[in-house]
């Protein structure tokens, strides 16, 4: 049972979570209120051991237990008397909501697991079992990096075929990304408590609104990798992804000079082997085509590429009397290291450098623990997980209450949109995307066994190279194709295979070329129509417009017709006052010449466009501002109107 209640359990993480939105101590105290309420005489210990036993916390530390009990006493939920913890609430309702959330959690994970079971039994011929089946499901977890799912108890018959049954759980997962139904809700469920589990172990009590400013981050070569964008895009992508969040956080990224160093050899070892079948691969740089002059050039600037992505390359801190002490054992941990490695002939220098490394970061410390990340000045963020295992064992750090000087970039991450929450809610499901596309690539194995199979390609009268064969392993169509063909099963690789997904894979490129072109012609075609349409309905509306403003003219032409009438019936007014006043008995001349000359100035001014006899017009030019702004205003609304109801019955 011990896998299905870590399922059921970050399940119920996530609805926790979603419900709360609250910190991480909040998100565990409904556990531990239900394990008192069953037993109040339960001690610490008892805490611990049915955390890890019923809701399989493994390892889960005393240090939280302690924490979480305080901030209860704190929220007066609970007191202790005489042993015995007492409630000073009625969590009657907090218990029943409780186990509502984990008879719901339950039902989601078993309905994952059986249309898990029938979508394997129906793509391949292996057989599960429903405990098998949720072993397998587990264990993809693990590998991913999800704490709550290490040390995972699998069968014989499940390590044999476990390459192939991840193949498929990929699949499963791409399916119902696809249809978008309930399952992959619950999926995400899955993953999201998970990320969950992994920022409680690792940084359980923090503040999730405070920023990292006072943290130096140190990456690993093949996270730096990523960070370069050499790898798979996939890969690259979910690092930028952490290496953006943490920006944003105000951390410090660095890289010790021993790692750009692997890095350059790296890179001199890609160029070496340029168009030759090599197991260590730069895919992306075969993907975008990159010559060898190319990555010459790359290499020769890899300097500015540090530094234009704000990466600070760094010497490790010299041994000194008053920091020597705060080291770890290196012949320990690399001997460790060693015995864990599977490939241990290619794995002595990178542990070399990965001591290296944590050595430097236990001297950056000198000897300072830290129970915030928040507080804490250097961290070593790797890609492996047994480096991180093999780190905290040897310091002890599985039962202790601190931040390891090592963290995986998931645990990282995990702990970052925590922090950044608003801007990143759908971390979670990315990272079950991310999850499912590792899982439908081909494996190192299977890749071993590719390159073995292209040996006898040599006498053989295929028209490719094996190189090229090779290369294309980094082609999403034809690893993809050739998962496909083999069900994730490395055993089914043999060169027929190999040539007949090269075959198949040329005929998809030619199909989807014809269908890329036939698209290209129906783009040009639609946006010959959309020009024609544009240009007709310009025409359109500068007709519209061209006759709504010849309206507007002809009441502009009435009002000016009208004002000069007005203007030459005020002049002869003035004319005729003029003559009555100058035949009057007793005429004053002075005021009689007057009336006269303003009658002429008047008229003239209604005739003559020259500024002297525009005296007159004075009397308009308010009401003719007034008056023609709103006849524009009327009929450029009314034209709109008209070419806005005619376009839409088009």
């Amino acid at each position: 049972m011990k896998n299905n209640s870590a399922l059921i359990s970050t399940a119920m993480l996530s609805a926790i979570f979603e419900e709360s939105r609250k910190d991480s101590i909040s998100l565990l105290i409904p556990f531990v209120t239900k394990i008192i309420s069953e037993e109040n005489t339960a001690d610490e210990s008892i805490i611990v051991e049915k955390m890890e036993r019923i809701y399989s916390f493994n390892n889960f530390p005393h240090a939280i237990v302690k924490v979480i009990i305080k901030r209860m006493k704190k929220k007066e939920i609970i007191k202790q008397e005489n042993g015995k913890y007492i409630f000073l609430k009625d969590m009657t309702n907090n218990i029943k909501e409780f186990d509502t959330r984990h008879e719901n959690s339950k039902k989601q994970i078993d309905e994952i697991i059986k249309n898990l079971m029938e979508y394997i039994k129906k793509n391949s011929s292996i057989r599960l079992s429903y405990m098998e089946c949720r072993n397998s499901f587990a264990k993809f977890l693990d590998e991913n990096g999800y704490l709550l799912y290490e040390d995972i108890e699998s069968s014989n018959r499940i390590n044999k075929n476990i390459d192939s049954i991840t193949y498929h759980i990929g699949r499963f997962i791409c399916e119902h990304k696809e249809k978008k139904d309930v399952l992959y809700d619950y999926l995400i469920n899955v993953i999201e408590g998970a990320l969950l589990a992994n920022a409680l172990y690792v940084n359980i009590d923090n503040d999730n609104h405070a920023d990292l400013k006072k943290l130096n981050c140190f990456f690993d070569t093949p996270f730096m990798l990523r960070i370069l964008e050499f790898k798979l895009p996939e890969e690259n992508n979910s690092a930028l992804e952490l290496f953006n969040l943490l920006k944003k956080l105000n951390v410090k990224i660095k890289c010790f000079k021993h790692n750009y160093e692997e890095i350059e050899n790296i890179l001199e070892e890609f160029i070496r082997n340029y168009g030759k079948i090599s197991e260590k691969t730069l895919e992306n740089l075969i993907l975008k085509n990159y010559s060898k002059t190319s990555v010459q050039n790359l290499l020769n600037s890899l300097d500015t590429l540090f530094s234009n992505l704000g990466i600070e390359v760094v010497d490790v801190p010299e041994y000194n009397k008053s920091i020597y002490a705060h080291i770890i054992d290196e012949q320990k941990l690399a001997e460790n290291l060693l015995r864990v490695y599977k490939d241990k002939k290619n794995s002595i220098k990178k542990i070399e450098n990965d001591v290296k490394s944590i050595s430097a970061i236990m001297r950056l410390r000198e000897g300072k623990e830290f129970r915030k990340l928040e507080d804490c000045n250097a961290i070593f963020v790797t890609t492996n997980k047994y480096i991180r295992n093999e780190t905290n064992k040897l310091l002890n750090m599985n039962s202790t209450f601190k931040i390891s000087p090592v963290i995986s970039d998931i645990d990282l991450t995990a702990i970052v949109w925590l922090k950044s929450l608003v801007n990143n809610k759908n971390l979670p499901e990315m990272k079950l995307t991310e999850n499912a596309m590792a899982a439908i690539k081909p494996t190192a194995k299977l890749r071993k066994k590719f390159s073995q199979e292209l040996l006898t390609l040599k006498s053989s009268k295929a028209n490719v190279t094996p190189e090229t064969l090779y290369n294309l392993l980094c082609s999403s169509y034809f690893s993809e194709n050739l998962m496909l063909e083999t069900n994730g099963d490395t055993k089914k690789i043999n060169l027929n295979v190999i040539l007949n997904t090269y075959e198949t894979t040329l005929k998809q490129n030619h199909l989807l070329n014809e269908k890329e072109q036939m698209l290209n012609k129906e783009k040009e075609n639609l946006a010959f129509k959309l020009l024609e349409k544009e240009q007709n309905d310009k025409k359109y509306k500068n007709n519209i417009y061209k006759k709504y403003k010849q309206k507007e003219n002809k009441i502009i032409n009435f009002i000016k017709i009208f004002e000069k009438i007005i203007k030459i019936t005020v002049c002869l007014a003035l004319f005729f006052i003029s003559y009555k006043y100058t035949n009057d008995g007793t005429p004053n001349i002075f005021l009689s010449g007057l009336i006269y000359m303003v009658s002429i100035y008047a008229l003239l001014s209604t005739f003559i466009p020259i500024s002297i006899f525009q005296g007159f017009n004075y009397l308009f030019n308010g009401i003719n501002d007034i008056i023609f702004v709103k006849v524009n205003k009327y009929y450029t609304h009314v034209a709109e109107k008209e070419i806005e109801r005619i376009l839409d019955t088009k």
